[in-house]
């Protein structure tokens, strides 16, 4: 591996992380999206750099989900039976909406 290379992955790592918005884990799988070929770039360059990014990501998120009530949606959520949820049952509530999002639009998928 060339030192120059690895200083390249290196700057992609800390562009990324820096620019990490503070808004909703949308916002954050959004940005994900956008800059998968830096992200694709640097693994190809530097795996460990990749994995420090994705924990990163997962801090990011779990921060976001602190914050906020509704799920990482980044708006507070005023209803009261929901206040004591956990992040993990945010997450599969989260899971059971999206599979059933999916059966409605493909039934052949063989979600259950």
């Amino acid at each position: 591996m060339y030192e120059d290379e690895q200083s390249f992955a290196k700057g992609i790592y800390e562009i990324l992380v820096n620019f990490m918005s503070e808004g909703s884990v949308k916002s954050l799988e959004n940005y994900w999206l956008v800059n998968i070929n830096a992200i694709k770039t640097m693994r190809k360059i530097d795996e460990s750099l990749y994995l420090k990014l994705i924990e990163k990501f997962k801090e990011k998120k779990n921060e976001i989900n602190a914050n906020t009530d509704s799920g990482g949606t980044g708006h507070a959520n005023s209803d009261p039976r929901r206040k004591g949820q956990t992040n993990d049952e945010r997450e599969l509530r989260a899971r059971k909406q999206k599979t059933k999002e999916y059966r409605k639009h493909y039934s052949t998928a063989g979600l259950r």
